[in-house]
């Protein structure tokens, strides 16, 4: 059978083009076994042959660009049989001229087109038209097929409302799905071409102060052929919002379709980063590691936050399984949990919200120094409009602590504290003393004072506890950095041996005869030293009757210092007095008036004496110390005075020595003229040198100055002896309780 397409080379100036094709059926007659010739024009009875001839019609109104001119010889044309595979394809129509093809009796479909369907643009106009036909034996038939414009057309107008209110303005369309879009300038006046299908407007406008907005109405469904007039403008009203509508010429009957954006829905700026905590240009904090520094980044989408991305660059946080990149906006589980576990915060639940923040100040504390290497986050957001921040680097600089703590001599390990060197770059207030007193088993934090700091280079004061061995190490930031360690003792805080006066004894020095039943004693107090031994002096050898013995010590009190009842707390306190005796024979009568007598112009009188260290009676001297290795801060005592002249004053003091018997520190000297009650007195010890550690230690008290015995009175004693037991004549009297040593 011979099929004959018609053909004219007419160019076409119209959006419908009809290819007439004339079928021409001839009866064929088997040639037996003999192959098909060309040149005989041999055919089966199975088989036929067309020719394509191309013909123009007259077409109907068109739609497209009267100024369209397309060439039918640059059509496309292809046949399909009938399981739509493709069985034949000219690139151009051209390439058919006068050619024959031999086809099997059957149905088929011919497709003519001009253009990409898929492609957008000014000048990509897509034609295209399909038509089914039959090979059959016996008849001819004419196929025509009709090719129209494929794709969507599109042409923007500009609302004389809007080009007042605007400086700017663009619209970029886009069909879903496709990468490419149609950009219509405030200029531009061309129609453009987009496939068909659901198209998405982006409607930029500047105002006159250079502030941008963007719009976004629902998505347009067009169909192929379809012809847009998009129109828009601003309400006078209310410029925040957008009139847009549009027109669609489907050939047959035009619909308006008008859209109205109300202002509160639509995006009015680009997505932008705000913060005040990283520094100038380049957003960057630097701080020493483990202190961290408040950093924070927000963000405002008025397009509604689709994506917020954070890229990280950093050594530290690579080698803990930190993600390089991660959109905040959809974060895996686990990842979220390693990203707030080393102190990342962010406002979650963001996406389509206007505001977001990502926050990395507990994770600034977390970070470490590495290298020289910085911690570079790079953030992105865009919004629902794909308007973006681009990617915006803030850099957290880590500096390197350092901390080392020198080696404690002996002598700056005292009993409740210890002076140490420590060298730092960091801040103290970050920077934790811990002791150890089991050899570095457990540690706890000792309180500490900064004395003063030159350069890196700190000296404290540490509290300790007394007689400990201590391990000590610097902490910096609660494990961040811990220095080397360093050992040393304190003293033992040694208290006073029976500084609250509680422990007394009494030495018989002479026990009396027939005659003289009165017994001699001298007092001591445990742990220190009086002048009692010099006042009893002679009563070992006192021997003899009334008139002619050596008995003149038994009628006076012998001892200086004694143990009172009046104290502060406790059973006793000391009593040191003042005192005047006579150490003759006393010949005449007995009588307190007459001992008074005697004593006023013959006596000596002695002021009593408290303290530590050793008296010689015989030459009436003492030397000061005892033994005593620590070293206190003070020495403290409750006191009253009663002074036997208004111009009597008590003495007290306190000296520390080395083991060379020198003086590395001693209070001021305290003189009082009179207390009439208890009152707590505290001595600072005044150091000379504190690189001697201390060996010997003196307390001293005494009674006063004043030996004037004519001051002096008389004080009765007892009458349950003979003569009066205790009876003295006393200067002035001081009261000591509750000694104490304060480290």
């Amino acid at each position: 059978m011979l099929y004959t397409l018609l053909r004219t080379n007419k160019m076409v100036r119209n959006s419908k083009m009809t290819f007439l094709f004339v079928c021409l059926a001839m009866l064929c007659l088997s040639c037996g076994k003999d192959a098909f010739d060309y040149n005989k024009g041999n055919l089966s009875s199975s088989e036929g042959e067309i020719e394509f001839v191309l013909a123009a019609t007259n077409a109907t109104a068109t739609k497209a660009d009267p100024d369209l001119n397309l060439d039918v010889n640059e059509f496309t044309v292809e046949i399909f049989n009938s399981s739509n595979v493709r069985i034949k394809k000219w690139d151009k129509f051209s390439d058919l001229n006068g050619q024959k093809v031999k086809l099997n009796v059957g149905t088929y479909k011919v497709k003519a087109f001009y253009g990409d369907s898929t492609a957008t643009g000014f000048n990509a106009v897509y034609f295209a038209g399909t038509s089914s036909f039959q090979v059959e034996g016996q008849s001819t038939k004419s196929i025509s097929v009709t090719c129209k414009q494929a794709n969507v057309k599109m042409k923007m107008r500009w609302g004389d409302q809007l080009v007042a209110d605007y400086s700017d303005y663009t619209v970029k369309a886009y069909r879903i799905g496709y990468q490419d879009s149609l950009s219509f300038i405030k200029s531009e006046i061309r129609s453009g071409y987009i496939p068909a299908g659901d198209i998405k407007l982006r409607i930029y406008l500047t105002d006159k102060n250079g502030a941008r907005r963007v719009y976004s109405p629902a998505a347009i469904t067009c169909a192929p052929n379809d012809f847009i007039t998009l129109t828009i403008n601003t309400k006078p009203e209310a410029t925040q919002e957008v009139n847009v509508s549009f027109s669609i010429d489907s050939g047959t009957d035009d619909k308006i379709v008008e859209i109205t954006i109300p202002a509160a829905l639509v995006a009015k700026d680009d997505p932008q980063f705000s913060t005040s905590d990283f520094n100038g240009i380049a957003r960057t904090i630097t701080f020493m590691e483990g202190i961290g520094a408040s950093a924070e980044v927000g963000v405002t989408a008025p397009g509604f936050i689709k994506s917020f991305v954070l890229k990280t660059n950093s050594p530290y946080l690579a080698s803990l399984g930190w993600p390089a990149e991660v959109d905040l906006v959809n974060v895996d589980a686990t990842v979220a949990a390693r990203l707030k576990e080393n102190g990342l915060r962010w406002i979650e639940d963001i996406e389509n919200k206007k505001w977001g923040l990502v926050d990395f100040t507990e994770l600034s504390k977390k970070l470490r120094y590495v290298s020289t290497e910085d911690n570079i986050f790079t953030l992105c957001v865009t919004d629902a409009y794909d308007q973006t921040t681009g990617d915006v680097p803030y850099t957290i600089k880590v500096q390197e602590a350092t901390v080392s703590a020198s080696e404690i001599p002996a002598y700056d390990m005292w009993s409740t504290k210890a002076y140490a060197t420590i060298a730092t770059n960091v801040d103290m207030n970050y920077l934790k003393m811990e002791a150890s007193a089991d050899g570095g088993s457990s540690w706890a934090e000792v309180p500490y004072t900064v004395l003063s700091t030159a350069g890196e280079s700190r000296n404290i004061q540490l509290t300790l506890n007394p007689g400990t061995n201590y391990t000590f190490r610097c902490n910096y930031y609660n494990g961040v950095k811990l220095s080397n360690t360093v050992t040393g003792t304190t003293e033992n805080g040694k208290a006073l041996e029976n500084g609250n006066m509680e422990s007394w004894t009494a030495s018989k020095l002479y026990g009396g005869n027939g005659t003289f039943s009165a017994s001699i004693s001298c007092d001591y107090v445990t742990g220190w030293n009086t002048r009692n031994e010099k006042s009893t002096l002679g009563a070992e050898d006192a021997t003899g009757s009334l008139i002619n013995g050596n008995y003149g010590v038994n009628w006076r009190w012998c001892s200086g210092t004694v143990s009172t009842s009046d104290r502060v707390e406790g059973n006793s306190a000391a009593e040191i007095s003042t005192l005047a005796f006579y150490n003759k024979n006393v010949s005449g009568s007995w009588k307190r008036a007459s001992v008074y007598s005697y004593t006023r112009d013959n006596g000596t009188a002695y002021a009593g004496y408290l303290f530590t260290g050793t008296f010689d009676k015989a030459t009436d001297k003492y030397t000061l110390g005892i033994a005593h290795d620590s070293r206190p801060e003070s020495v403290s005592f409750y006191y009253k005075y009663a002074p036997c002249t208004d111009g009597d004053q008590c003495l007290a003091y306190a000296v520390l020595y080395d083991d060379a018997k020198n003086e590395i520190a001693r209070t001021e000297d305290f003189r009082s003229s009179g207390q009439a009650d208890y009152v707590l007195q505290t001595l600072p010890l005044n150091y000379s040198d504190k690189t001697k550690k201390a060996a010997y230690i003196t307390v001293f008290f005494k009674s006063g100055e004043s030996t004037d015995i004519t001051k002096m009175r008389q004080v009765e004693g007892s009458y349950g002896a003979t003569p009066f037991t205790r009876d003295r004549i006393v200067g002035s009297v001081l009261k000591i309780d509750d000694v104490k040593l304060n480290y």
